[in-house]
Protein backbone atom coordinates (compact mmCIF):
# COMPACT_ATOMS: atom_id res chain seq x y z
CA UNK A 1 0.00 0.00 0.00
CA UNK A 2 1.41 3.38 -0.99
CA UNK A 3 1.40 6.33 1.36
CA UNK A 4 1.73 9.06 -1.24
CA UNK A 5 -1.13 11.47 -1.45
CA UNK A 6 -2.13 13.15 -4.69
CA UNK A 7 -3.74 16.58 -4.57
CA UNK A 8 -5.26 18.04 -7.74
CA UNK A 9 -6.41 21.67 -7.91
CA UNK A 10 -7.71 23.69 -10.78
CA UNK A 11 -6.21 27.15 -11.10
CA UNK A 12 -8.00 28.84 -13.99
CA UNK A 13 -6.81 27.14 -17.18
CA UNK A 14 -4.15 25.13 -15.34
CA UNK A 15 -4.42 21.95 -13.34
CA UNK A 16 -1.99 21.72 -10.41
CA UNK A 17 -1.15 18.17 -9.34
CA UNK A 18 0.86 17.70 -6.13
CA UNK A 19 2.26 14.34 -5.08
CA UNK A 20 3.39 14.16 -1.46
CA UNK A 21 6.06 11.53 -0.81
CA UNK A 22 7.54 10.97 2.68
CA UNK A 23 11.12 12.19 3.06
CA UNK A 24 12.40 8.79 4.20
CA UNK A 25 11.12 7.14 1.00
CA UNK A 26 13.17 9.54 -1.12
CA UNK A 27 16.31 10.14 0.96
CA UNK A 28 16.33 7.29 3.46
CA UNK A 29 16.54 7.94 7.19
CA UNK A 30 17.27 11.36 8.55
CA UNK A 31 21.05 11.51 8.71
CA UNK A 32 21.04 14.30 11.28
CA UNK A 33 19.34 12.10 13.87
CA UNK A 34 22.08 9.47 13.65
CA UNK A 35 24.77 12.17 13.68
CA UNK A 36 23.31 13.96 16.71
CA UNK A 37 22.75 10.66 18.56
CA UNK A 38 26.45 9.89 18.09
CA UNK A 39 27.38 13.38 19.28
CA UNK A 40 25.17 12.95 22.36
CA UNK A 41 27.01 9.72 23.24
CA UNK A 42 30.38 11.45 22.77
CA UNK A 43 29.19 14.32 24.98
CA UNK A 44 28.20 11.89 27.76
CA UNK A 45 31.63 10.27 27.61
CA UNK A 46 33.34 13.68 27.63
CA UNK A 47 31.31 14.80 30.64
CA UNK A 48 32.12 11.57 32.50
CA UNK A 49 35.82 12.07 31.74
CA UNK A 50 35.59 15.69 32.92
CA UNK A 51 33.94 14.64 36.18
CA UNK A 52 36.66 12.06 36.73
CA UNK A 53 39.30 14.71 36.01
CA UNK A 54 37.79 17.12 38.53
CA UNK A 55 37.42 14.44 41.19
CA UNK A 56 41.15 13.70 40.85
CA UNK A 57 41.98 17.40 41.19
CA UNK A 58 39.69 17.76 44.21
CA UNK A 59 41.28 14.82 46.00
CA UNK A 60 44.79 16.15 45.33
CA UNK A 61 43.87 19.63 46.58
CA UNK A 62 42.16 18.28 49.71
CA UNK A 63 45.03 15.90 50.51
CA UNK A 64 47.60 18.70 50.20
CA UNK A 65 45.38 21.05 52.22
CA UNK A 66 45.06 18.48 55.03
CA UNK A 67 48.83 18.00 54.97
CA UNK A 68 50.03 21.61 54.79
CA UNK A 69 47.02 23.89 55.53
CA UNK A 70 48.35 26.13 52.73
CA UNK A 71 46.01 27.04 49.85
CA UNK A 72 48.87 27.99 47.49
CA UNK A 73 50.57 24.61 47.93
CA UNK A 74 47.23 22.85 47.52
CA UNK A 75 46.59 24.76 44.28
CA UNK A 76 50.00 23.77 42.92
CA UNK A 77 49.40 20.13 43.86
CA UNK A 78 46.05 20.24 42.00
CA UNK A 79 47.25 21.69 39.55
CA UNK A 80 44.72 24.50 39.47
CA UNK A 81 44.39 28.19 40.24
CA UNK A 82 44.37 29.58 43.79
CA UNK A 83 40.72 30.64 43.47
CA UNK A 84 39.61 27.17 42.33
CA UNK A 85 41.57 25.50 45.13
CA UNK A 86 39.98 27.84 47.67
CA UNK A 87 36.49 26.98 46.40
CA UNK A 88 37.26 23.23 46.60
CA UNK A 89 38.67 23.59 50.13
CA UNK A 90 35.73 25.73 51.29
CA UNK A 91 33.27 23.17 49.93
CA UNK A 92 35.15 20.36 51.69
CA UNK A 93 35.33 22.26 55.00
CA UNK A 94 31.63 23.10 54.81
CA UNK A 95 30.77 19.42 54.30
CA UNK A 96 32.95 18.48 57.29
CA UNK A 97 31.30 21.12 59.50
CA UNK A 98 27.83 19.95 58.47
CA UNK A 99 28.75 16.31 59.19
CA UNK A 100 30.09 17.27 62.63
CA UNK A 101 26.97 19.34 63.35
CA UNK A 102 24.65 16.47 62.41
CA UNK A 103 26.67 14.13 64.63
CA UNK A 104 26.28 16.55 67.56
CA UNK A 105 22.53 16.81 66.91
CA UNK A 106 22.19 13.01 66.95
CA UNK A 107 24.16 12.86 70.21
CA UNK A 108 21.92 15.54 71.74
CA UNK A 109 18.81 13.66 70.62
CA UNK A 110 20.07 10.42 72.18
CA UNK A 111 20.84 12.15 75.46
CA UNK A 112 17.47 13.96 75.44
CA UNK A 113 15.64 10.68 74.85
CA UNK A 114 17.31 9.37 78.05
CA UNK A 115 15.88 12.36 79.94
CA UNK A 116 19.06 14.40 80.41
CA UNK A 117 18.31 18.15 80.94
CA UNK A 118 19.30 20.68 78.26
CA UNK A 119 22.00 22.38 80.31
CA UNK A 120 23.73 19.03 81.02
CA UNK A 121 23.63 18.12 77.31
CA UNK A 122 25.04 21.57 76.49
CA UNK A 123 27.91 21.07 78.97
CA UNK A 124 28.78 17.65 77.51
CA UNK A 125 28.63 18.76 73.87
CA UNK A 126 30.13 22.21 74.37
CA UNK A 127 27.22 24.26 73.02
CA UNK A 128 24.86 26.67 74.72
CA UNK A 129 21.55 25.34 76.11
CA UNK A 130 19.54 27.49 73.68
CA UNK A 131 21.25 25.81 70.72
CA UNK A 132 20.43 22.38 72.16
CA UNK A 133 16.83 23.43 72.68
CA UNK A 134 16.55 24.61 69.06
CA UNK A 135 18.17 21.43 67.75
CA UNK A 136 15.77 19.24 69.69
CA UNK A 137 12.82 21.38 68.61
CA UNK A 138 13.55 20.61 64.95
Amino acid sequence: MRRETVIARQLGNCLEITIQIPWEDVHGKNKWQAYLAGKAEEEKQRIAAGLEYWSVIETRVIQEWNHSQNISKAAKAGPCKYYTARIIIDKHRKAEREKKRLELIRTAQKLASKGVPYHRIAEQIGKCPETIRLWLKQ
